[in-house]
Protein backbone atom coordinates (compact mmCIF):
# COMPACT_ATOMS: atom_id res chain seq x y z
CA UNK A 1 0.00 0.00 0.00
CA UNK A 2 1.28 3.07 -1.09
CA UNK A 3 0.64 6.97 -0.57
CA UNK A 4 2.66 8.89 -2.87
CA UNK A 5 3.27 12.42 -1.72
CA UNK A 6 4.72 12.70 -5.37
CA UNK A 7 3.53 10.20 -8.07
CA UNK A 8 5.86 10.35 -10.64
CA UNK A 9 9.08 9.53 -8.86
CA UNK A 10 7.78 5.92 -7.26
CA UNK A 11 6.95 4.64 -10.75
CA UNK A 12 10.52 2.86 -10.85
CA UNK A 13 9.84 1.41 -7.70
CA UNK A 14 6.18 0.17 -8.43
CA UNK A 15 7.46 -1.21 -11.99
CA UNK A 16 9.66 -3.46 -9.43
CA UNK A 17 6.54 -4.54 -7.46
CA UNK A 18 5.17 -5.59 -10.48
CA UNK A 19 8.17 -7.62 -11.50
CA UNK A 20 8.05 -9.39 -8.31
CA UNK A 21 4.61 -10.23 -8.87
CA UNK A 22 3.57 -7.79 -5.64
CA UNK A 23 -0.18 -6.16 -6.06
CA UNK A 24 0.00 -2.39 -5.38
CA UNK A 25 -2.70 -0.37 -3.62
CA UNK A 26 -2.21 3.41 -4.40
CA UNK A 27 -3.85 5.18 -1.24
CA UNK A 28 -5.33 8.85 -0.99
CA UNK A 29 -2.63 9.99 -4.33
CA UNK A 30 -3.39 8.26 -7.44
CA UNK A 31 -0.28 7.81 -10.26
CA UNK A 32 -0.29 6.55 -13.83
CA UNK A 33 0.59 3.48 -13.23
CA UNK A 34 -1.15 1.05 -15.25
CA UNK A 35 -0.48 -2.26 -13.25
CA UNK A 36 -1.81 -1.21 -9.86
CA UNK A 37 -4.55 -3.31 -8.01
CA UNK A 38 -6.81 -0.33 -6.91
CA UNK A 39 -6.67 3.08 -6.15
CA UNK A 40 -8.52 4.20 -2.72
CA UNK A 41 -8.95 8.03 -1.81
CA UNK A 42 -11.46 10.69 -2.07
CA UNK A 43 -13.21 11.43 -5.21
CA UNK A 44 -11.87 14.87 -5.17
CA UNK A 45 -14.43 15.98 -8.20
CA UNK A 46 -17.48 15.42 -6.17
CA UNK A 47 -15.97 16.46 -2.99
CA UNK A 48 -14.94 19.73 -4.89
CA UNK A 49 -18.84 20.24 -5.68
CA UNK A 50 -19.95 19.62 -2.30
CA UNK A 51 -17.98 22.65 -1.21
CA UNK A 52 -19.08 24.55 -3.90
CA UNK A 53 -22.68 23.67 -3.38
CA UNK A 54 -22.01 24.81 0.23
CA UNK A 55 -20.93 27.98 -0.36
CA UNK A 56 -23.70 28.34 -3.29
CA UNK A 57 -26.06 28.08 -0.20
CA UNK A 58 -24.26 30.41 2.11
CA UNK A 59 -24.47 33.19 -0.54
CA UNK A 60 -26.33 35.18 -3.09
CA UNK A 61 -27.19 34.64 -6.65
CA UNK A 62 -24.33 36.83 -8.73
CA UNK A 63 -21.98 37.21 -5.80
CA UNK A 64 -18.13 37.24 -6.97
CA UNK A 65 -15.64 34.38 -4.98
CA UNK A 66 -12.22 33.28 -5.27
CA UNK A 67 -10.60 29.86 -5.94
CA UNK A 68 -7.48 29.26 -4.62
CA UNK A 69 -5.77 25.90 -5.72
CA UNK A 70 -2.59 23.82 -6.29
CA UNK A 71 -0.14 23.53 -8.55
CA UNK A 72 -1.64 23.85 -11.90
CA UNK A 73 -1.63 20.14 -14.04
CA UNK A 74 -1.73 18.45 -10.44
CA UNK A 75 -4.91 16.63 -10.83
CA UNK A 76 -5.63 16.45 -7.24
CA UNK A 77 -6.19 19.90 -7.23
CA UNK A 78 -7.87 20.28 -10.74
CA UNK A 79 -10.49 17.88 -10.00
CA UNK A 80 -11.01 20.03 -6.28
CA UNK A 81 -11.25 23.21 -8.13
CA UNK A 82 -13.27 22.67 -10.86
CA UNK A 83 -15.87 20.50 -8.93
CA UNK A 84 -16.17 24.18 -7.13
CA UNK A 85 -16.33 26.05 -9.97
CA UNK A 86 -19.18 23.85 -11.75
CA UNK A 87 -21.34 23.88 -8.69
CA UNK A 88 -21.01 27.81 -7.76
CA UNK A 89 -21.43 28.45 -11.68
CA UNK A 90 -24.46 26.57 -11.34
CA UNK A 91 -26.11 28.39 -8.73
CA UNK A 92 -25.40 31.68 -10.54
CA UNK A 93 -22.25 32.51 -8.48
CA UNK A 94 -19.88 34.54 -10.21
CA UNK A 95 -16.12 32.60 -9.59
CA UNK A 96 -14.22 35.76 -10.80
CA UNK A 97 -10.68 34.65 -10.24
CA UNK A 98 -8.49 30.84 -10.00
CA UNK A 99 -5.49 31.21 -8.85
CA UNK A 100 -2.33 28.87 -7.72
CA UNK A 101 -0.40 29.20 -4.36
CA UNK A 102 0.96 25.58 -4.96
CA UNK A 103 0.03 24.09 -2.05
CA UNK A 104 1.62 26.41 0.26
CA UNK A 105 0.49 28.38 3.17
CA UNK A 106 2.31 31.93 2.59
CA UNK A 107 1.85 32.03 -0.68
CA UNK A 108 -1.76 31.19 -0.50
CA UNK A 109 -1.60 34.29 1.68
CA UNK A 110 0.01 36.41 -0.51
CA UNK A 111 -2.63 35.26 -3.40
CA UNK A 112 -5.42 36.52 -0.67
CA UNK A 113 -3.94 39.52 -0.27
CA UNK A 114 -3.78 40.29 -3.80
CA UNK A 115 -7.35 39.21 -4.76
CA UNK A 116 -9.11 41.31 -1.87
CA UNK A 117 -7.16 44.36 -3.05
CA UNK A 118 -8.32 43.52 -6.83
CA UNK A 119 -11.59 42.31 -5.99
CA UNK A 120 -13.02 44.24 -3.35
CA UNK A 121 -16.49 42.92 -3.63
CA UNK A 122 -15.65 39.27 -3.27
CA UNK A 123 -17.73 37.29 -0.85
CA UNK A 124 -16.03 34.02 0.21
CA UNK A 125 -12.83 31.75 -1.51
CA UNK A 126 -12.71 28.39 -2.07
CA UNK A 127 -9.47 27.12 -1.48
CA UNK A 128 -8.39 23.01 -2.47
CA UNK A 129 -6.13 22.68 0.76
CA UNK A 130 -6.17 23.11 4.31
CA UNK A 131 -2.71 24.37 4.21
CA UNK A 132 -3.61 26.95 1.64
CA UNK A 133 -6.94 27.89 3.22
CA UNK A 134 -5.05 28.55 6.37
CA UNK A 135 -2.93 31.38 4.56
CA UNK A 136 -5.89 32.84 2.77
CA UNK A 137 -7.37 32.83 6.20
CA UNK A 138 -4.56 35.04 7.28
CA UNK A 139 -5.04 37.49 4.38
CA UNK A 140 -8.37 37.83 5.47
CA UNK A 141 -8.03 38.47 8.93
CA UNK A 142 -5.05 40.95 8.71
CA UNK A 143 -7.73 43.01 7.04
CA UNK A 144 -10.93 42.70 9.23
CA UNK A 145 -12.65 41.20 6.15
CA UNK A 146 -15.97 39.37 6.13
CA UNK A 147 -14.72 37.05 3.06
CA UNK A 148 -15.60 33.42 3.92
CA UNK A 149 -12.86 30.88 3.27
CA UNK A 150 -13.93 27.46 2.85
CA UNK A 151 -10.76 24.90 2.73
CA UNK A 152 -10.53 21.04 2.07
CA UNK A 153 -8.75 17.98 3.70
CA UNK A 154 -10.27 18.37 7.66
CA UNK A 155 -7.26 18.36 9.70
CA UNK A 156 -6.55 18.84 13.59
CA UNK A 157 -5.55 22.27 13.04
CA UNK A 158 -8.25 23.28 10.38
CA UNK A 159 -11.13 21.69 12.27
CA UNK A 160 -10.07 23.69 15.56
CA UNK A 161 -10.02 26.66 13.14
CA UNK A 162 -13.62 26.60 12.13
CA UNK A 163 -14.35 25.89 15.77
CA UNK A 164 -12.90 28.91 16.72
CA UNK A 165 -14.72 30.90 14.07
CA UNK A 166 -11.83 30.95 11.93
CA UNK A 167 -12.91 28.94 9.06
CA UNK A 168 -16.37 28.81 7.87
CA UNK A 169 -16.13 25.37 6.78
CA UNK A 170 -14.01 22.95 5.38
CA UNK A 171 -14.49 19.55 3.03
CA UNK A 172 -13.19 16.91 4.99
CA UNK A 173 -11.53 13.50 3.37
CA UNK A 174 -11.50 10.49 6.11
CA UNK A 175 -7.87 9.20 6.13
CA UNK A 176 -8.38 6.84 8.68
CA UNK A 177 -11.14 5.34 6.30
CA UNK A 178 -8.52 5.46 3.32
CA UNK A 179 -6.02 3.52 5.15
CA UNK A 180 -8.24 0.86 6.45
CA UNK A 181 -10.07 0.31 2.92
CA UNK A 182 -6.65 0.59 1.31
CA UNK A 183 -5.64 -2.36 3.58
CA UNK A 184 -8.45 -4.64 3.22
CA UNK A 185 -8.15 -4.55 -0.87
CA UNK A 186 -4.81 -5.03 -0.07
CA UNK A 187 -5.85 -8.17 1.92
CA UNK A 188 -8.13 -8.93 -0.64
CA UNK A 189 -5.61 -8.95 -3.56
CA UNK A 190 -3.37 -10.91 -1.84
CA UNK A 191 -6.11 -13.63 -1.15
CA UNK A 192 -7.29 -13.03 -5.60
CA UNK A 193 -10.54 -12.06 -4.62
CA UNK A 194 -12.22 -9.25 -6.99
CA UNK A 195 -11.30 -5.21 -5.98
CA UNK A 196 -12.49 -2.67 -7.43
CA UNK A 197 -9.99 -0.62 -9.28
CA UNK A 198 -11.24 3.05 -8.05
CA UNK A 199 -13.02 3.20 -4.24
CA UNK A 200 -14.06 6.29 -3.24
CA UNK A 201 -13.52 6.94 0.72
CA UNK A 202 -15.65 9.83 0.75
CA UNK A 203 -15.95 13.48 2.16
CA UNK A 204 -18.09 15.61 3.92
CA UNK A 205 -18.58 19.09 4.40
CA UNK A 206 -17.61 20.37 7.95
CA UNK A 207 -18.88 22.86 9.65
CA UNK A 208 -19.35 25.03 13.39
CA UNK A 209 -22.19 22.73 13.76
CA UNK A 210 -20.70 18.82 13.52
CA UNK A 211 -17.16 19.94 13.99
CA UNK A 212 -17.09 19.08 17.79
CA UNK A 213 -17.94 15.20 16.54
CA UNK A 214 -15.37 15.47 13.43
CA UNK A 215 -12.77 16.41 16.88
CA UNK A 216 -13.78 13.41 18.84
CA UNK A 217 -13.58 11.13 16.24
CA UNK A 218 -9.87 12.01 15.34
CA UNK A 219 -8.79 11.82 19.13
CA UNK A 220 -10.45 8.40 18.93
CA UNK A 221 -8.50 6.93 16.06
CA UNK A 222 -4.75 8.68 17.65
CA UNK A 223 -6.18 7.10 20.65
CA UNK A 224 -5.60 10.87 22.10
Amino acid sequence: VVAPSQPATVLNVLQQANRNKIPVILADTDANYSEKVSFVGTGNLVAGQEGGKYMANKLHKGDKVAIIRGALGDKTHDDRSNGAEKALKAAGINVVTIQPADSDRAKAMNVMQNILQSNPKIKAVFVTSEDMALGALRAVQSKNSKVMVVGFDGTSEGLNSIKSGGLDAEVAQDPYKIGYMAVDAAVKAIHGQSVDKRIDSGANVITKQNVDESISKIKQYIGN
